[in-house]
């Protein structure tokens, strides 16, 4: 739960901090790979959950303003 209250924030490296923390990671083969994935659909979708939560103050906004 503090993971995703994180996300909505947009603190997408406290997301990850406490979801890759979690001792069950360990138990999956290929961790590291699993781990990287997982980061990355994290980052995502924590950009995604902030836009749609403070669409609101935002007129337009570029692709090339997110990279």
């Amino acid at each position: 739960m503090a993971g995703a209250l994180a996300m909505l924030k947009g603190e997408w490296r406290k997301c990850c901090d406490l979801i890759l923390s979690l001792k069950v990671w360990n138990l999956m083969p290929n961790t590291e790979a699993v781990k990287a994935t997982l980061q990355t659909s994290i980052q995502e979708e924590s950009l995604r959950t902030y836009l749609f939560a403070y669409s609101g103050y935002y007129d337009s906004i570029s692709l090339l303003t997110l990279r």
